[in-house]
């Protein structure tokens, strides 16, 4: 017979089941959904959090989260901004019992040695907590969280001289005992900055 002549192919009109139906709307479903949900775990970064370690143990937020997840969080959104903005008789108690420690001048617990541009030997605790020197502010919000008694229950807690050393090893080059088994060559004052950060958020 011509090929041209051969009888047409049957053509089947016969409807997908509503299992079939139902299968295809899944693997349709699972396609759009699939690749977000990869593209979303690849991109996430390795820590997004806070932490609280000392020293020693931070070299950078994602090495230390990726090596140790003991870390917990010291002092939770109790940073320079926090402090900033409390009035004067919600900050703790200086050393002496008596005096609000905002009042307190900067240079009487932290000394002269190494005053930044925009500190001077008049600043205020509260004053230096609201200005521009990082470091500066940062250490002011960690002094306040430990009069305060903050995370006192955290073993990383640590005790007014403690937050004392971190200006004075940054500022005057004098290494506190804190900073033992720190290589400091590896640390410049932003990396005491960021560390900081991590810890009150």
């Amino acid at each position: 017979m011509p090929t041209d002549m051969q009888p047409d192919r049957e053509v089947s009109t016969s409807t997908p089941s509503a299992a079939q139906t139902s299968r295809r709307a899944w693997l349709r479903k699972g396609a759009a959904v699939a690749t977000p949900v990869v593209a979303s775990l690849a991109s996430s970064p390795v820590y997004a959090g806070k932490l609280c370690v000392r020293p020693s143990g931070f070299l950078s937020a994602n090495t230390f989260a990726s090596r140790n997840t003991a870390g917990g969080t010291c002092y939770t959104n109790k940073g320079p901004t926090y402090w900033g903005s409390c009035l004067n008789t919600s900050w703790p108690k200086a050393l002496d019992g008596i005096t609000n420690l905002s009042g307190v001048t900067f240079c009487s617990i932290f000394g002269t040695a190494g005053l930044p541009a925009g500190i001077t030997t008049t600043s205020t605790m509260m004053d230096v907590v609201k200005g521009t020197h990082a470091l500066g502010k940062y250490c002011v919000a960690l002094y306040a969280n430990v009069r305060a008694g903050v995370a006192t229950a955290n073993p990383y807690a640590m005790t007014e001289a403690e937050v004392v050393g971190v200006w004075t090893t940054f500022r005057t080059g004098t290494k506190s005992a804190m900073f033992a088994g720190t290589d400091l060559a590896k640390w410049t004052e932003l990396d005491a900055v960021t560390w900081l950060t991590k810890l009150m958020g």
